[in-house]
């Protein structure tokens, strides 16, 4: 596969862009035993509860022959997938504008049966920071699958600290705090490799507290490696981000069908943009190419989570970080996807479409007054940037419906 060119990125993409709200990847997938949650960006980005882009979909085919229009209230709506399973159209009409200005993006949507699961085994790698770490997500992917008849297997040398004691902790690879750089050696400071070659006694002999400070996928650089993807550390030895070879010594059964990586946030959170995202960008592109090194089955999904940033929301001081760094991010990823076009296996998991922009996040601990009645939001220690129940279980969902689409050995 030729190795794509990493978008490049410049101040244009550093200020609010009116289509914001048409961020969509090129495929949506949904199940079809409910309804979709959607939430367009224009509900997180206008300036008044009236000012709002009127927001469309416009969809091509039924599975019963003619086309239709979906109108979106811009606090999200339910969608029907089982009628809109086909080719698509998102348009947007922005206040004041001539319907001459209507802007449009195309994509396709996906409703699957989640009853393809059934009698299936599933194997899957959960890769990231905290929204793997502590969100429950592969826990929620677990369970929706096994509901739909499969056997679930995920791998992973940790399990995750799950801040939704509903869950069982799932095997993976989340590490709270850390960045795509880290994983891919680029930081050896901050997630170091293992330093020595005795990795099932150092590493998988070793404690909880010493695997998670430490990275499973780097190994030594040797000939034929490509020196850009090499890095070195303090003692002059060089590292890179190897997938095969973590996959060869933690003795992980094949196939495996799916590595799910929600990695990003931290990356362009700090620092002065556009580095952080210049960055991101290329060490996603680092561990795609390693992971197709390893195989060209498998199916990576990227996931983007957003910012909970509504007029509705105590956080919506934080449109200005949404202008600034997780919309740049969600447009680069998704020309990412566009620049792998002949990838089929590769998926961008859209967050900031599904999940619940006030309800759905752990940035408000919401209580009850027992003499008034009133309810009382305020700010939680987390910073609001963490999922609640209700957003990891639509990202399983939306996982889930995936790997229906795509059954192993279907």
């Amino acid at each position: 596969m030729d190795r794509p060119v990493v978008p490049a990125v410049d101040s244009q993409w550093l200020p609010a862009r009116p289509d914001d709200h048409l961020l969509v990847p090129r495929t949506i997938y949904w199940h079809d035993a409910e309804p979709m949650p959607f939430y367009p960006p224009s509900a997180i980005l206008g300036p008044t509860a009236n000012g709002f882009p009127h927001t469309t979909i416009e969809y091509e085919r039924f599975d019963h022959g003619d086309g239709g229009v979906v109108p979106l209230h811009p606090g999200g709506n339910l969608i029907d997938t089982r009628r809109m399973n086909g080719d698509c159209r998102m348009m947007s009409l922005v206040p004041g504008e001539s319907l001459g200005r209507r802007r449009c993006k195309a994509f396709s949507l996906v409703s699957s049966d989640l009853s393809n699961l059934s009698g299936r085994t599933v194997r899957a790698l959960f890769l990231g920071d905290s929204l793997i770490d502590h969100s429950g997500n592969a826990a929620f992917f677990k369970q929706v699958c096994e509901q739909a008849g499969a056997k679930v297997e995920l791998v992973g040398t940790l399990l995750n600290r799950e801040y939704d004691k509903t869950v069982a902790p799932a095997p993976g690879e989340g590490r709270a705090g850390k960045r795509f750089t880290d994983y891919t050696c680029e930081r050896l400071e901050a997630l170091p490799p293992v330093p020595v070659e005795d990795y099932a006694a150092l590493y998988l002999g070793g404690t909880v507290e010493y695997r998670r400070g430490h990275n499973p996928f780097g190994r030594l650089a040797r000939a034929g490696d490509d020196g850009a993807d090499c890095f070195a550390a303090l003692d002059g030895r060089s590292w890179t981000f190897d997938f095969g070879h973590y996959m060869a010594r933690n003795g992980y059964a094949e196939p495996l069908h799916h590595v799910f990586i929600n990695l990003g946030s931290n990356d362009i959170g700090n620092g002065a943009m556009p580095k952080p995202l210049v960055s991101a960008l290329s060490s996603a592109d680092r561990i795609l190419r390693s992971i197709r090194a390893y195989s060209a089955e498998i199916h990576v999904s990227f996931i983007l989570n957003g910012l909970p940033v509504g007029e509705a929301s105590p956080a919506k001081a934080d449109r200005a970080k949404w202008n600034s760094r997780y919309s740049p991010f969600i447009r680069a990823m998704l020309q990412f996807q566009r620049d792998h076009g002949e990838d089929g296996r590769l998926h961008i998991v859209p967050g900031h479409l599904i999940f619940d922009p006030v309800a759905g996040w752990d940035f408000v601990t919401i209580g009850t007054d027992p003499q008034t009645g009133i309810v009382d939001a305020g700010l939680s220690e987390s910073g609001y940037i963490h999922f609640r129940r209700a957003n990891s279980r639509v990202l399983a969902k939306y996982q889930a419906s995936i790997a229906a689409a795509f059954p192993p050995g279907g």
